[in-house]
Parts: structure tokens; C-alpha cells; sequence
């Protein structure tokens, strides 16, 4: 047991980068509960990109309505927020904010066509999911992020 839940997280390749890059320190999701400070959190890059890229801990979580949610992280400096964010999250009755630490990008991409040759099955989630210490992505995952 590791001790901590990792979580694969759809997010637009733009956001990805941004994490990745240092510039944006908090991601939003419409998506609330689950994960928790101290998790990991697996990014995969959606349409066009379709990989997973990089990773990050998750320093601190914040939920709350839009209007509550918005206000605290935009008067943050250097949160990376702005009026992109806005449509994701705007109609969400409840929004997670996942505070980033330590962005980590994989030396080389995981391919979702790579992934599907291991675990054809394989769908990325639309939001997040929480993968199981015993998934086979996660065992997939463990011989690219020592790179």
C-alpha cells in the first residue's frame, strides 16, 4: 500500500502546459469530492494532444460554489485563473479547486494508442477517476514516471 490515492485527470492540453509550465497553480473542476491533499494526481491531455503528460501532489483542495470559488482564486496571485476557466466551471452547482505542487512533465508522453496496446479497453475519464493501487494503468504509469 502507498499511501496516498492517484487520480488520472482529463484536462485541455492548454491547462496541461500551464500546470506543467508553473504558470497556473490551481486547476477547477465541476467534478467536487474525492480527491484530497496528498494525492497524486496523473494529468492526461485531452483532444488533440491525447496523452498522459506529467503529474503533480496535490497541495490543498477547496469546494464551494462558483461565486465562493472564483472570488478566493482569482485573488491569488499567480494562480493561473483566468476567464478560460470561466465556461468550464461557471454552471457547476458545487467546484473543486485542487492547488498544484512539484508539476512534473513525463520526459516522454504516454500515448492514448500506446495505453489502449496494454489495456485496450482503456477510456480516458471526462473528469477524473481514482486509479486503484492494483490498475493496470497505474502499472502501465510506473515505467514512465521514473523518467
Amino acid at each position: 500500500m502507498n499511501g496516498f490515492s492517484t487520480y488520472l485527470v482529463s484536462i485541455k492540453p492548454l491547462f496541461t502546459e500551464q500546470i506543467l509550465s508553473g504558470q497556473k497553480r490551481y486547476e477547477l473542476r465541476r467534478k467536487a469530492g474525492g480527491i484530497s491533499a496528498g494525492s497524486l494526481v496523473v494529468l492526461y491531455a485531452s483532444n488533440p494532444v491525447k496523452a498522459v503528460v506529467g503529474e503533480f501532489w496535490v497541495k490543498s483542495i477547496f469546494e464551494g460554489s462558483f461565486e465562493e470559488v472564483w472570488s478566493v482564486v482569482t485573488s491569488f496571485e499567480n494562480s493561473g485563473i483566468d476567464e478560460r476557466d470561466k465556461p468550464y466551471v461557471a454552471g457547476g452547482r458545487r467546484v473543486l479547486t485542487i492547488e498544484a505542487l512539484n508539476p512534473k512533465r513525463y520526459a516522454k508522453p504516454l500515448t492514448l494508442r500506446e495505453i489502449r496496446k496494454r489495456i485496450p479497453s482503456f477510456k480516458p475519464p471526462r473528469s477524473y477517476v481514482n486509479l486503484a493501487e492494483d490498475s493496470q494503468l497505474l502499472r502501465v504509469l510506473a515505467s514512465i514516471r521514473s523518467t
